[in-house]
């Protein structure tokens, strides 16, 4: 997986894109090849705190068992939101038995 992200004076607002392949993504002069790609834009007028914080939340999503896995499984949002409530449902079920 791989995070892009900066301050721009091209957004208003927050925005958070994922793109998938299965085949991965070639980079320029980079032997590194994900199958996923998260790019976070933020306003240049927003605190720096806030995008840090972002960040910070799609490292912690992006450390669930088989959330790479995941995206790559979905054919679109919805399924992976489903997909993702039931992983956090097994998690939460795993830690009651504990």
């Amino acid at each position: 997986m791989l995070l892009l992200h900066i301050h721009t004076n091209e957004v208003k607002e927050y925005e958070i894109f994922i793109a998938k392949s299965n085949q991965e993504f070639e980079l320029p002069d980079n032997d590194f090849r994900p199958k996923v790609v998260f790019i976070l834009l933020s306003p240049i007028d927003q605190p720096a705190a806030k995008h840090l914080k972002i960040l910070s939340e799609i490292a912690r999503i992006a450390q669930v068992k088989d959330f790479v896995e995941s995206i790559l499984l979905a054919e679109n949002y919805q399924r992976f939101n489903e997909i993702m409530q039931k992983k956090a449902e097994e998690k939460k079920k795993d830690k009651e038995q504990s």
